[in-house]
């Protein structure tokens, strides 16, 4: 009797022994990518039990494709989308992230112990979509603004803001006309002097020295305005055929006043993102800025070294999602299947993120957050320390 209780009381105490030893956390060597882009191990710390979003806080987001821009969205949408996230938060880094498809245009995206939640939403909602494109080397939309405007003054387009003209810039308009600088007062169809009567939307474009053929600077203050007029029926009729309007990414200093950059390019793309087979984020030994180094694939080079040497001398556009990536550089000689995209006082981690992205790909259309909600770990180290307490009770009781 008393042996058979013994034989009893060692199992369990191996038992609970085992499961105690299970239950301390441990290093864990894995295998990741580094910033070069090269594989190495590195020790995390991990523990077994995984906790939730209700545990240890989070972010809880649902999404839905974004058809507000009237595009056509494919029918696969949804799933291709669901895959380039799922890769981006698998690269990311998160422990066992729920990212699911609910319904039949819906995907929710649960990650758990974030401590960058703005950082996670960047990454997730970013199209990502990447195009090289040559600007307007032949000015033809410089040469057309007298007409643009024109149009727009016959249409009824007033403007009734007054610009102030920058030191050392002068207005698209006045450099076709050879006329000297000045403020531009309130523009009306029904103005009598033909310079008033065509500075309408040349009244915001400003260029200044050193400028790249195409590249116009816009009054930050203006930029909303002018961006609208941009996107008019009568402007986009106006435009040169082959033509397109792009903004720069960020605004630019030109003496103590913000310009936020406008190009105009070519609307054919030499190659898009989806011939790109590998992007990393590192530091220029020279420059010592961060800078994202991409690898096309063999299909892509071909089609890019074909493209690029047709264009030595060209000033060449890298855009990201719509948007002018940076002042173009110049084609200086025949690119093939690498190349790089700089950063300039971007910091390395915004590299890696964007290195990121656009290993896993650009979202197939653009996706918006229809209901987000972070989650405090408060309440979940609270539920822990409740659940550590009745464990002891009742292991106490046993």
């Amino acid at each position: 009797m008393l042996s058979s209780i013994r034989n009893r009381l060692i199992i369990i105490a191996l038992l609970v022994g085992a499961a105690a030893f299970a239950l301390v956390p441990r290093d864990v060597t894995t295998r990741v990518r580094a910033a070069s882009g090269a594989m190495s191990d590195t020790t995390v710390r991990r523990v077994p039990l995984s906790l939730g979003l209700d545990l240890q806080g989070g972010i809880h987001l649902a999404l839905e494709i974004d058809d507000s821009q009237g595009q056509v969205i494919s029918e696969d949408a949804i799933d291709r989308a669901l895959t380039v996230i799922r890769t981006r938060i698998d690269e990311f880094g998160v422990a066992e992230p729920l990212i699911q498809k609910v319904g039949t245009d819906r995907i929710v995206v649960e990650l758990a112990g974030i401590t960058d939640p703005e950082r996670a939403k960047q990454i997730v909602l970013r199209s990502a979509f990447l195009e090289f494109r040559i600007v307007d080397m032949q000015n033809r939309f410089r040469d057309a603004l007298g007409a643009i405007d024109a149009a727009l003054a016959r249409a009824g387009v007033q403007v009734t803001a007054a610009v102030a003209e920058p030191t050392g810039g002068q207005t698209a308009v006045d450099q076709l006309l050879g006329v000297d600088s000045a403020v531009t007062d309130s523009v009306t169809p029904d103005s009598t002097s033909a310079e008033e009567t065509q500075a309408v939307l040349s009244a915001y474009l400003f260029t200044f020295g050193g400028a790249v053929p195409g590249e116009f600077y816009v009054p930050e203050e203006s930029y909303l305005l002018v961006d609208s007029l941009i996107r008019l029926d009568v402007t986009q009729r106006a435009i040169p055929r082959g033509i397109d309007l792009v903004w720069g990414m960020e605004p630019v200093s030109q003496g103590s006043r913000p310009y936020r950059p406008l190009y105009a390019v070519e609307d054919r793309a030499l190659i898009e993102g989806d011939k790109l087979s590998d992007a990393n984020a590192t530091i220029d030994p020279v420059t010592r800025g961060a800078v994202v180094q991409f690898q096309l694939t063999r299909s892509g080079g071909r089609i890019f070294g074909r493209e690029t040497a047709r264009h030595v001398n060209d000033y060449m556009a890298i855009m990201l999602d719509g948007r002018v990536h940076r002042q173009p550089p110049v084609i200086r000689s025949q690119i093939r299947r690498d190349g790089q995209i700089e950063l300039g006082n971007q910091s390395l981690q915004e590299a890696q993120d964007l290195a990121l992205v656009l290993r896993a790909g650009a979202l197939p259309a653009p996706i918006r957050i229809v209901e987000e909600r972070t989650v405090g770990p408060s309440l979940g180290r609270d539920s822990i320390d409740k659940g550590r307490l009745a464990g002891l009770i009742a292991i106490s009781i046993v």
